[in-house]
């Protein structure tokens, strides 16, 4: 994604197409430009970005105290010695401040 800016108010320019012309326009002041080579000589910085919603949650999360902890939250493992009535950290560790659980007893991590 390219982002370029208005040479005359400094907003965010726009890339439209219309009909067989391609073009940039100024989203506050409407200004149009129409030189896209000018744009393909410039060096840009990329930065891709992922939703990754893996967390690389250690084991010693269970042993930080400044998380909150629940125990109404059943464990997602079946296996889990306490299943019934363990200890769950909550957690949230990316930028869409969705909720991840940890089970304190058996380790096990879910969204």
């Amino acid at each position: 994604m390219v982002v370029e800016f208005c040479e005359k108010c400094d907003n965010l320019m726009e890339l439209l197409n219309n009909n067989d012309s391609t073009f940039l326009q100024c989203k506050s002041c409407g200004n149009i430009n129409n030189n896209l080579n000018k744009i393909h000589d410039k060096n840009y910085i990329y930065r891709e970005t992922s939703n990754n919603r893996d967390y690389n949650v250690t084991v010693n999360i269970k042993y930080d105290r400044t998380l909150p902890r629940i125990k109404t939250k059943k464990c997602n493992n079946k296996e889990c010695n306490q299943k019934n009535n363990p200890e769950i950290v909550v957690f949230s560790k990316n930028s869409d401040l969705i909720k991840g659980y940890a089970c304190t007893v058996c380790n096990t991590y879910w969204v």
